[in-house]
């Protein structure tokens, strides 16, 4: 997460100078807006990183590993849960009041803190992770496509002025 702070800064402050005129005919997004829609950008970017560690544990599950390689990987799961815990906390804080995003942030935080939950009780014995694994890999999943709702929602009635995905 802390090794996301700079990179999350960077695009807070550079989302609101960049970005061509926009033929829309929507008014400008204000500056928390663009916040908070960078920041649920860079929760769904995270969550590519926690579905790939998911697949990752899963392959190594199936076949003949070391507990010091599942613990580095499971180490690693964790640290991309709790990263985005944070960037979603973010978003929360700097939404404005009555975002139309702000429901399905919520919702998003439950979510994570049961998937956090599923990852920490992760143990290294197949047979008790595997199923584990697949749960997790359904709720990122899940997380991903509530998050991409949440972005429209978070902009809806207003323009970005650019497009967050040629970042």
């Amino acid at each position: 997460m802390y090794r996301l702070l700079p990179i999350i800064s960077l695009l807070l402050a550079t989302a609101t100078a960049w970005g061509p005129p926009s033929s829309s005919h929507l008014p400008q997004c204000s500056p928390r807006v663009i916040s908070l829609a960078t920041g649920i950008y860079l929760n769904i970017q995270g969550q590519h990183a926690e579905l790939n560690q998911t697949i990752s544990l899963q392959s190594l599950e199936s076949s003949s590993f070391s507990q010091s390689t599942f613990d580095i990987q499971k180490g690693e799961l964790i640290a991309d849960i709790k990263g985005g815990m944070s960037i979603r906390e973010f978003n929360q804080a700097v939404a404005p009041t009555g975002n139309a995003a702000l429901p399905g942030l919520a919702t998003y935080a439950a979510a994570q803190s049961t998937e956090l939950g599923l990852a920490e009780s992760l143990t290294g014995m197949p047979s008790h992770d595997l199923p584990i694994l697949v749960t997790i890999h359904s709720d990122v999943v899940a997380g991903t496509q509530l998050n991409e709702y949440n972005l429209g929602n978070a902009t809806a009635g207003c323009n970005l002025g650019f497009d967050l995905t040629s970042y």
